[in-house]
C-alpha cells in the first residue's frame, strides 16, 4: 500500500483556488482511496485559512454604473454553488461546493442564479404547464404590488379578490417579463397590423445581468463562514453533520446589470422592481430555511451625527486610533482630547466627515461623549 504526500501551501491569496484545487492537498490516499484518520488535522488547517480570510479584493468590485444596487445579507447568510462536488469523506472538510470568481478568487453570485431568482418571481404564464393557475396568478399579484410602489400611474393597486383574477389582469407584467428575459420587443409585437407574431430586441437593446459580488466585508472582515446541515439517520442513533461553506450575515453585496428603457418600464424602475424581487424572495439555496434573505443597506451622508460605541485603542498596531462600532459598521479616528480619559464600551457622538466612493464612512470627528 503506497501513500501519495502532496506539499500544502500555507498562504493563499485567490480563496477558489485554494477551495477548488488546493483544498486536498497534503492529505495522503493510498490506492483504495483512503485517508489516514490523522489527517483531519490537514483539512482543519484548511478551514482555518478559509474562514481566516477577510476582505481581499473586495474594493475592486465596486461598480459606478447607474444600473447597481447594494443589499445586506441577513442570518444565516447566503448559499451558493452547493451543487458542485467538494467532498472526499474525511472528517471535518467542508464538503459543499461554492461559487468562486474566477480570476479574484472571490465568492460571488453568479449572474445565472441572479437571472434565475428574478425569473422565478414572475407569474412565466407561457411556461411551466403544470403550475397551477391560482400559483402564477398570486406571483403576478405581489409582481403588480412592487410596480405599484413604483409606477402606481400604470400598475394600479389590484383590487379583485383572488378567485376573480384572470390572465387578461397581468398583461402588461407579462410583456414586461418577456422583454427582459426574452428580448421581446413590445413596441414591434403589439403594434396594429402586425401579422409576424413577437419580435425580439437588437442584442445590444437587451437587459445584462452581471454576476453580483462582495463589495463590503461584515463589522469583524469577515466574508466566509462554516455551518451544519444535521442529518439524522435514526432517532436513536448519533446524527450525522454535513459541514459546509457560506458567505457571512452582514456583508455588503452589489447587484449589477446594464438595463435599457422598456414600453413600460424604464431601467431605473427595473432597477427598484429587481431589488424589491431580491429582498423579498432571497437568492440562493435554502432560501426555505432562512437562507439568502437580505435588507437595505443604511447609508449616511456628511454632517450627519452618529452614535459610536468604543471598542478599543491598539497602540502596537495602530497608535493612538480608537475604533468605534457604528449601524454603518466600525469606524476610527486619531487621537483626541476628549477620548482622554475614554474607556471601551462608552457611547460617543460622532460627526461624518467623508465619505468613501461605495457609500462608506471614511472620516470622522468626535463631538462628544453620550450622558
Amino acid at each position: 500500500m503506497s501513500l501519495k504526500k502532496v506539499k500544502m501551501k500555507t498562504n493563499f491569496a485567490n480563496i477558489g483556488l485554494l477551495y477548488q484545487k488546493h483544498y486536498f492537498d497534503g492529505v495522503r490516499f493510498d490506492s483504495d482511496g483512503n485517508y489516514k484518520k490523522d489527517e483531519a488535522k490537514t483539512i482543519k488547517k484548511k478551514n482555518e485559512l478559509l474562514l481566516g480570510s477577510h476582505d481581499i479584493f473586495t474594493k475592486y468590485f465596486i461598480s459606478s454604473q447607474g444600473n447597481s444596487f447594494e443589499l445586506k445579507s441577513q442570518y444565516p447568510g447566503i448559499v451558493t454553488g452547493i451543487g458542485m462536488k467538494h467532498e472526499t469523506a474525511i472528517e471535518g472538510e467542508l464538503k459543499l461546493g461554492m461559487y468562486f470568481d474566477y480570476t479574484s478568487g472571490m465568492p460571488c453570485i453568479p449572474a445565472s442564479s441572479v437571472k434565475g431568482a428574478i425569473r422565478a418571481a414572475f407569474p412565466q404564464f407561457g411556461k411551466h404547464k403544470n403550475t397551477p393557475n391560482p400559483v402564477k396568478f398570486a406571483k403576478a399579484y405581489i409582481i403588480n404590488q412592487m410596480l405599484n410602489q413604483i409606477k402606481p400611474e400604470m400598475f394600479p393597486a389590484m383590487t379583485k379578490k383572488q378567485d376573480q383574477l384572470s390572465h387578461s389582469d397581468f398583461e402588461k407584467i407579462e410583456w414586461i417579463e418577456e422583454e427582459i428575459f426574452e428580448g421581446v420587443n413590445i413596441a414591434e409585437s403589439t403594434a396594429e397590423g402586425n401579422e409576424k407574431g413577437k419580435s425580439c430586441l437588437p442584442v445590444y437593446e437587451k437587459d445584462i445581468f452581471h454576476d453580483a459580488y462582495i463589495i463590503k466585508a461584515d463589522d469583524e472582515g469577515r466574508i466566509l463562514g462554516d455551518d451544519a446541515i444535521t442529518h439524522h439517520p435514526h432517532p436513536l442513533k448519533n446524527p450525522n453533520p454535513v459541514l459546509f461553506l457560506k458567505l457571512m450575515p452582514g456583508i455588503t453585496i452589489q447587484f449589477n446589470f446594464r438595463l435599457k428603457d422598456g414600453r413600460y418600464l424604464k431601467a431605473t424602475e427595473k432597477k427598484l422592481l429587481f431589488e424589491s424581487i431580491i429582498t423579498y424572495y432571497g437568492i440562493g439555496a435554502k432560501t426555505n430555511v432562512g437562507y439568502g434573505q437580505f435588507e437595505e443597506v443604511k447609508k449616511t451622508k456628511v454632517g450627519e451625527n452618529i452614535i459610536g460605541k468604543l471598542e478599543s485603542v491598539n497602540y502596537k498596531v495602530t497608535p493612538n486610533r480608537y475604533y468605534f462600532k457604528t449601524e454603518y459598521g466600525s469606524v476610527h479616528t486619531p487621537y483626541n482630547k476628549k477620548l482622554k480619559h475614554a474607556e471601551g464600551g462608552q457611547k460617543f457622538k460622532l460627526e461624518v466627515k467623508s465619505l468613501k466612493e461605495n457609500g462608506a464612512i471614511k472620516n470622522i470627528s468626535v463631538k462628544g461623549l453620550v450622558e
